[in-house]
């Protein structure tokens, strides 16, 4: 009995060795940071084994969100954005990507709340008034949406943001995701 309780910490150790003394979160890292640093299939291979490693790493799921959310494959993409959102319910990026999913197939009222969250988290996120204003504007909150956009004008002064005029129904433009994560430290 006594020699099955060595074997196991042995066998950690030996893990560890083989792995240059590195934890599995700390190799999951090392994924993301390569993944960061690629494209294409490479990246995409390197945050899948970043959630092998670490399944609670929410920046290489959320990475695998975006690749996801590029390639088209909405439905993927969200589910990942919101796993990312249940390890980190404060991730600005992860609620921005899904608040432009969520608008795009006409859950509106949902991408309101996520952009709200998003602006209480970041005041100064001005993609984040921007989409809000104009989802706002276009589903008859046009007073409403006015604020929002004035708020991204005033953060930046060089947005230039479409008149109103209602007869057109303009929809929120057309953004890509955010693909920047931070580095875990």
């Amino acid at each position: 009995m006594r020699r099955a309780g060595l074997t196991a910490p042995l066998g950690v150790v030996v893990l560890l060795a083989a792995c240059g003394g590195k934890s599995p979160a700390q190799l999951a890292v090392d994924e993301l940071n390569a993944g960061l640093a690629s494209s294409g299939d490479q990246a995409l291979a390197h945050f899948k084994a970043c959630v092998k490693l670490d399944p609670s790493n929410q920046f290489c799921i959320y990475d695998l969100g975006v690749i996801a959310h590029r390639a088209g494959r909405l439905s993927e993409a969200e589910n990942d954005y919101r796993v990312a959102l249940t390890l980190d319910p404060n991730f600005p990026s992860a609620l921005f990507n899904l608040a432009l999913i969520r608008a795009g197939v006409g859950s509106v009222d949902e991408a309101i709340d996520l952009y709200r969250r998003l602006i209480a988290l970041r005041p100064d996120e001005v993609s984040g008034h921007l989409q809000l204003g104009l989802l706002l504007r276009a589903n008859g909150k046009v007073a409403e949406g006015e604020q929002e956009l004035a708020k991204a004008k005033l953060i930046d002064p060089n947005l230039v943001i479409a008149t109103f005029m209602p007869e057109a129904s303009p929809t929120p433009v057309e953004a890509t995701p955010v693909e920047a994560t931070p580095t875990p430290k």
